[in-house]
């Protein structure tokens, strides 16, 4: 397993045996988080409001700049909170209390 791995600069690292294969099942999440923060250079313009309602690909927010690039809810559900920055920053958070997940995916990342 060592064999592979390689770094630079001087330094080794040899790693003996193997990781355990433990796999174990989840409970989804009731709710979701969405930061527009984490996408980086986006001025976001929020498209919801605070109790509204939100099907599964529903806008959300779009960019400031660009009203074209539009960001959709990857859950179903209803928004619980929007949670502001300070002032003079455009930002802000958004919880939703998830009805309908996608197969396959997880309600929070």
């Amino acid at each position: 397993m060592s064999a592979g791995i390689s770094t630079r600069r001087g330094a080794t690292i040899n790693l003996v045996g193997e990781a355990e294969k433990i796999l174990s099942k989840a409970n989804p999440s009731k709710t979701f988080a969405l930061k527009p923060e984490n996408f980086f250079g986006l001025v976001p313009r929020l498209m919801v409001k605070e109790g509204e309602k939100v099907a599964l690909g529903a806008p959300i927010f779009h960019s400031k700049s660009d009203p074209r690039i539009v960001f959709v809810s990857p859950v179903s559900g209803e928004v619980k909170e929007v949670v502001r920055g300070p002032q003079p920053v455009v930002d802000f958070g958004l919880q939703f209390d998830c009805i309908d997940v996608p197969v396959g995916s997880n309600c929070c990342f």
